[in-house]
């Protein structure tokens, strides 16, 4: 599976925002020549392997990280909130329902990644899942950044206090990846 080099540079961003410039060093020095290269020369918008992500985020882990990939959360939720920014989103946000947002949101898969389909296969009040279906196994801590995003993602649309779990992995065997995210009732904002 490829994806759009952006993953790779909002990963680098928050390591270096939150471990410092030394840390993120550390971690390009322990990744292979593929994925150096990649960081000097990214451009947000190429497409590049899922696996040097993965690789990325997987020595970040073991370097800096809890070795509980928690950090991989982190790192997708905070691309999600560098890609969420902007008066388009926050408009669409106040006149959409929120599940047709999310819903449509789920539907841009493929702007970012060259396989398989997103889509939110469940909703009803304080409970969404999102499926993965078509995509070879990205790897855990690819699905990790998913749980982030998504947990980001309900969280901006005015859902209080978003839980992410990644419940069902291609990685561990599943035909699909699932995730489902939970929220407490009552919305943060009106229109939500």
């Amino acid at each position: 599976m490829n994806i759009k080099a952006q993953g790779l540079i909002n990963a680098a961003r928050w390591i270096e925002e939150q471990h410092g410039r030394p840390a993120l060093s550390a971690i390009l020095a322990e990744c292979s020549v593929g994925v150096r290269d990649r960081y000097i020369a990214a451009v947000p918008i190429e497409w590049h392997p899922a696996a040097e992500l993965v690789e990325f985020l997987s020595v970040a882990n073991r370097l800096v990280g809890n070795h509980d990939g928690r950090m991989w959360e982190e790192v997708g939720a905070s691309g999600a909130r560098a890609n969420l920014k902007g008066v388009v989103f926050l408009i669409a946000t106040y006149l959409t329902k929120p599940d047709a947002l999310i819903r449509r949101v789920a539907s841009v898969w493929t702007q970012f990644n060259d396989e398989g389909e997103l889509h939110m296969t469940r909703y009803e009040p304080g409970l969404m899942l999102l499926e993965l279906q078509g995509a070879a196994s990205p790897g855990k801590p690819f699905c990790g950044t998913i749980c982030g995003w998504a947990r980001e993602l309900t969280s901006a649309v005015g859902f209080r206090e978003p839980v992410a779990r990644h419940i069902q992995c291609t990685a561990s065997g599943a035909s699909s990846c699932v995730w489902e995210v939970r929220w407490k009732l009552g919305s943060v904002r009106p229109g939500s």
